[in-house]
């Protein structure tokens, strides 16, 4: 199958189709199988994405009308599922909430959001015309897309294989950062319309009297977390891995460590021990988008003081630093020091094992060859930038959020 350029002028309902600016969110990418060459990366549908175009296919999926605007960028098509219960949540160009309005105040109705989105993405493969069809691999990111791995597979009775549908289609689930979850009460479960054999893979309980949605948030001075007690939740992360053929995650180092223990695996350890384990692979990165040569954010005039994150200024610190020192009392993976290594060295903290991505220090005079492999296979500092990076500084610990 060859890559589409993309739909415009007038689709094959005869209506127009038109641009619309979207921002990207979480993913479920989708590789076709040995058939096809074609790869496509799937987000819900918000603001600031200028170069997608309505597909004008329209699916329903338990009574809502889900649209799908598309773009082809490097060879990858990307496809945003359009629904109002993504775009109702933007805050404008530049204060976008994508799951809650702060930290801590996640949306109320996030798991029916992120079921839909789920959903919408095991739909976009074979109902648009460039999609992979049932035959396909799918790559959930996260506990915003681990429904998708539950929704699929025939051997815990769910939804689509037990009625032959993608009966030859795979699914893994890659965990970025262990500590989100996707914790729910356990009365949301009804409105996931998945079988009540299902329930069980959910199951999990924690000792917060909350789930800090917006109608029960966590309180900027809150630090006692509410009455202590044992309370039952549903984890759509640990659903995710139970249902998944496979589980990946961003680092080796990264999948050592959150097998490890309750601390290092935020309590899902024993889950990712029975699944087999994860497979770290070590996060990529655009070399191009952050080669100060040509990075389109370089330079960035009048920057003032920055209390929130801005693509834009990290660029021009990252392009502008000799050195980035990188406090984080865990990571991992790392992409600041991916960053920083290609115009700059890093010194990073890191909790034993070293990160993954962190070159170690080296004598003037032993200095590791231009290219040479750093921990668990990173580019070292010297083959990214010409300079040795830092050794690592220790730091021990790591924060427990729900």
């Amino acid at each position: 199958m060859q890559a589409s350029s993309g739909l415009r002028g007038v689709s094959a309902t005869g209506r127009a189709s038109r641009p619309l600016q979207r921002r990207a969110a979480p993913s479920a990418r989708v590789a076709a199988s040995a058939n096809g060459a074609i790869e496509t990366a799937a987000g819900s549908g918000y603001d600031q994405y200028a170069d997608c175009w309505d597909t004008s296919v329209v699916v329903d999926i338990d009574g809502e009308e889900v649209r799908f605007f598309h773009a082809v960028k490097k060879g990858v098509h990307r496809v945003f599922v359009d629904h109002p219960w993504f775009l109702a949540k933007v805050w404008g160009k530049t204060g976008a909430r994508l799951y809650g309005s702060r930290s801590g105040a996640d949306y109320a109705d996030n798991h029916a959001r992120f079921n839909l989105f789920c959903r919408a993405a095991i739909e976009a493969s074979r109902a648009l015309p460039f999609g992979a069809g049932e035959d396909v691999a799918f790559v959930a990111n996260d506990w915003h897309a681990a429904l998708l791995p539950v929704l699929l597979k025939a051997r815990f009775l769910d939804v689509y294989q037990p009625r032959g549908e993608f009966v030859n289609a795979k699914a893994a689930l890659c965990i970025h950062n262990i500590a989100f979850q996707g914790r729910f009460w356990p009365e949301t479960f009804g409105d996931l319309g998945l079988p009540e054999s299902s329930r069980a893979r959910f199951a999990f309980t924690d000792g917060y009297d909350r789930v800090f949605t917006e109608t029960e948030p966590l309180a900027d001075d809150d630090t006692a977390l509410g009455v202590p007690g044992t309370y039952p939740k549903l984890n759509w992360l640990k659903a995710g891995m139970l249902a998944a053929d496979k589980v990946l995650t961003v680092s080796p180092n990264y999948a050592a460590e959150i097998a490890a223990d309750p601390s290092g695996g935020v309590e899902l350890d024993d889950v990712i021990r029975a699944v087999g384990g994860a497979e770290g692979i070590v996060n990529g990165m655009d070399l191009e988008e952050w080669d100060p040569a040509f990075d389109k954010y370089l330079p960035l005039p009048g920057v003032a003081a920055v209390v929130k994150f801005s693509a834009p200024l990290a660029h021009l610190i990252t392009g502008g630093a000799d050195y980035i020192m990188v406090p984080s009392r865990f990571e991992p993976c790392g992409l600041i020091q991916l960053h920083a290594m290609h115009p700059a060295a890093p010194a990073a903290a890191a909790a034993a094992p070293k990160p993954a991505t962190a070159a170690p220090a080296a004598p003037a005079s032993a200095a590791p060859a231009a290219g040479a492999a750093a921990a668990d296979g990173a580019a070292s500092a010297d083959g990214a930038a010409g300079k040795a990076a830092p050794a690592p500084i220790s730091a021990a610990g790591r924060p427990r959020r729900p």
